[in-house]
């Protein structure tokens, strides 16, 4: 696999992708880092499919491509994991469930998808054991009503972009920008 991935890389160039390439694809919020990490100091993806925007398949696949590198590139040096929030909401999809998706997984990897609601308590904590809930968008159970702002994001974007040459010319990565200390342990479950 990992032969396969070193030559997609090597014909895809996914390091070589700009935000100003790619960024009529964010503009609705359907994909994008958040501004915040979880309790393990992950880098959150931010996922809303009821938010597509374009027909480009090509298209939106190099903005995902584009939003994994951004991740990856944000993630601290000891860290390497991300965490997905996909927001079914709106979705003509919403009532998917694990059954659905579990084919499609590795099981390794089924085992750390959890579909969480606001209405169910048990999942309720899950989110709470993982994530700072004034930090944590209102729309995963958290108290932030800020919103996705275009604008601030494409800001973000573009500084990243300024580092993302010098992340992949070196051996070592350069250190990302410190993120806020963490309160608590790790208690995800999902490693």
């Amino acid at each position: 696999m990992l032969k396969e991935t070193l030559k997609w890389r090597a014909n895809y160039k996914p390091e070589e992708i700009r935000w100003d390439e790619i960024a009529h694809e964010a503009e609705t919020g359907k994909i994008y880092r958040s501004n915040y990490i979880d309790k393990c100091g992950r880098t959150v993806l931010v996922m809303r499919p009821s938010c597509q925007n374009s027909k480009s398949t090509k298209g939106q696949i190099r903005y995902l491509v584009y939003c994994m590198e951004n991740a990856i590139l944000n993630l601290s040096p000891d860290q390497e994991q991300m965490v997905w929030l996909i927001d079914f909401q709106g979705f003509n999809l919403s009532h998917i469930s694990l059954k659905v998706v579990k084919p499609f997984l590795e099981p390794k990897t089924q085992n750390k998808v959890k579909f969480v609601y606001s209405d169910d308590l048990n999942t309720v904590k899950i989110m709470e054991d993982l994530f700072v809930m004034d930090q944590l968008e209102s729309a995963f159970g958290g108290k932030d009503s800020s919103g996705f702002n275009i604008n601030k994001y494409a800001e973000r974007m573009r500084e990243d972009d300024k580092r993302m040459p010098s992340f992949w010319a070196t051996e070592t990565p350069p250190s990302v920008a410190p993120q806020p200390a963490l309160t608590s342990g790790c208690t995800s479950g999902f490693s």
